[in-house]
């Protein structure tokens, strides 16, 4: 079995409140020997843009990174989930976690990032530390929200 979530929209939308809530895989309570699907998730990008940093060192094709293409809440494929309010709550805290792990590899690259949903901008904020410039707002819908949070 490769996952322990039903394969369904209930199960779906448990595996995405379970993420923001810093579960381990399939629900599991996190810890060092069991990380979180976060941990894991940042883990793996600060592997990947340490891999392009390295094999692109010379090169000025790259922008910058997406953090997390139209991130969801739970409450999106089934009632009872986490609200998209509920989800920008954590999704914020990732983000910040996500750009630390991120800039210990890759301190010069614009990172984009999208708030909470497919469709609504009412959960968009900005981020926490500003010391770490080089971040714009995006919305997949393309409307408003270029935001650079730096000066």
């Amino acid at each position: 079995m490769v996952s322990g979530y039903e394969d369904s929209a209930k199960g779906v939308s448990q595996s995405i409140a379970d993420f923001w809530l810093g579960k381990g895989p399939n629900g599991t309570e996190a810890s060092v020997e069991n990380p979180s699907m976060q941990d894991r998730l940042i883990a793996v990008w600060k592997y990947i843009v340490k891999y392009i940093v390295q094999r692109y060192a010379n090169e000025s094709g790259i922008a910058g990174y997406d953090l997390f293409n139209e991130p969801a809440y739970a409450s999106f494929f089934m009632e009872g989930g986490l609200t998209p309010s509920q989800t920008a709550t954590y999704l914020y805290s990732f983000y910040n976690r996500l750009i630390d792990g991120i800039r210990t590899v890759d301190p010069y690259h614009v990172l984009f990032y999208e708030p909470v949903g497919r469709y609504g901008t009412d959960s968009a904020q900005l981020l926490d530390n500003n010391e770490r410039c080089l971040q714009l707002l995006s919305s997949t819908l393309g409307e408003l929200l270029w935001r650079c949070i730096c000066p």
